[in-house]
């Protein structure tokens, strides 16, 4: 997401991953245990309201308890 076609050059995560994911998406994290996580992209996919995602993480732990936690 860049400047140009009426497009600010800053975004937030949160407008990032809700335009990036779409309802019933493929979402792979990475990191293990709890290390390396990427939690603020999680927290702001959680926030999204985005529903029906599939999660593949090679040893999910708060990130999917997150995802989880949300419905």
């Amino acid at each position: 997401m860049g400047a140009g076609a009426g497009r600010p050059a800053v975004a937030t995560l949160e407008q990032i991953v809700g335009d990036a994911v779409a309802d019933g998406a493929l979402v792979a994290t990475g990191g293990g245990e709890l290390r390396r996580k990427p939690m603020a992209a999680v927290r702001a996919l959680a926030a999204s309201g985005r529903r029906d995602l599939r999660l593949a993480t090679m040893l999910g732990s708060a990130d999917v308890e997150a995802l989880l936690g949300t419905g």
